[in-house]
């Protein structure tokens, strides 16, 4: 008789499991049945997937969530289809988007249209640096603008898009040097020389460092935070320190502010500060929760920081090339006048 009971405890347990496990697939994967219709009509089949759970917002908070449920991986098409409708990453892809846009668009509008005519006297050099620059905040906006669309498809993709966009903020670092250094060094080749191969090397390092695996750890988080930082301080801030005491130097303080458009520079370092600082900060989420979850969070503030900052350097390498083809902006030894050729 307590063998018999036992059995028909077991069999009760294993019929309980089993009505239990088909209740959460049905939870899980057939919702649709037991909701209400007006939750199901949305227009993003991957936003629809999280209103189903019973929520009729798409951004939970955590105490929200249930503890079997899983973050919804939509497909390419899905995420692709949120460009259509608003959302917490409109503000991150849009801006972004339209930046990648302008940048990948200023080299034919301004060397190929010759838009403004100014244009025409453009070297060789002057290309090769303005446009390097154009097409590294290009391609930054264009891969931030896929890691903030493809991001919800899976756990892989996202790692992969993630280190995409670090790679993308990399190149838009090394590309601001090019102008930089090709502009404010113009009698100077061998100190010019010297920064642009020290900015490939910590380049071409850093860029290691986000691709390998092995070198992604957290433990190895204030190690990368270094590297970048000597990036920044070694291809920039060094580099235009440097020409800024020998631009004044030689013919004073007014030629080092003109040559090398100090306001303009002073621009892209104040909005990338900005940038850094509302995003180190969560400002202003972290002091108003659920205030700033569509417009106005630290990220989307960082994202149009960084656009500011790249179109405050654009309209001062522009003033730079001016300069450099100006009255007082030639130079009889510099290897970028005597070498360089207009193009016909």
């Amino acid at each position: 008789m307590t063998i018999d009971s036992t059995f028909d405890i077991r069999d009760g347990l294993r019929s309980r499991i089993a009505q239990s496990s088909a209740i959460l697939k049905t939870v899980v994967l057939d919702v649709s049945s037991t909701e209400e219709p007006d939750l199901r009509r949305q227009r993003s089949p991957c936003l629809t997937r999280r209103q189903q759970a019973g929520h009729d917002r798409a951004t939970l908070e955590w105490h929200e969530i249930k503890p079997w449920q899983q973050r919804a991986n939509c497909s390419v098409k899905e995420c692709f289809y949120s460009w259509t409708y608003l959302h917490n990453e409109t503000i991150n892809i849009y801006s972004h988007l339209l930046g990648a846009v302008l940048y990948l668009s200023l080299p034919v509008i301004m060397f190929v249209t010759s838009i403004p005519p100014r244009w025409h006297i453009a070297t060789r050099l002057d290309i090769l640096a303005c446009s390097s620059y154009f097409l590294g905040v290009g391609t930054c906006f264009v891969l931030s603008t896929a890691f903030h669309t493809l991001h919800p498809h899976s756990s892989p993709l996202y790692h992969f898009l993630i280190s995409l966009d670090i790679l993308g903020i990399l190149a838009l670092m090394s590309s601001a040097t090019f102008p930089l250094l090709h502009f404010s060094f113009p009698c100077h080749p061998v100190p010019q020389a010297m920064y642009f191969i020290l900015s490939l090397l910590l380049s071409l390092t850093c860029a290691l460092f986000i691709s390998l695996p092995k070198l992604r750890g957290p433990e190895l988080g204030p190690l990368r935070a270094v590297l970048f930082s000597s990036f920044a301080l070694a291809s920039f801030v060094v580099p235009l320190l440097h020409a800024i005491w020998i631009l004044a130097d030689a013919g004073g303080t007014g030629e080092a502010w003109d040559r090398m458009a100090l306001p303009w520079v002073a621009g892209l370092a104040g909005c990338n500060a900005l940038a850094v600082g509302v995003y180190g900060m969560k400002f202003p989420e972290r002091y108003y929760p659920r205030t700033f979850d569509i417009f106005g969070a630290s990220h989307q503030l960082m994202h149009i920081f960084v656009l500011f900052a790249a179109l405050s350097y654009t309209v001062g390498v522009f003033r730079m090339f001016d300069f450099a083809h100006g009255v007082h902006g030639g130079c009889s030894t510099s290897p970028l006048s005597s070498s360089s050729s207009p193009i016909p």
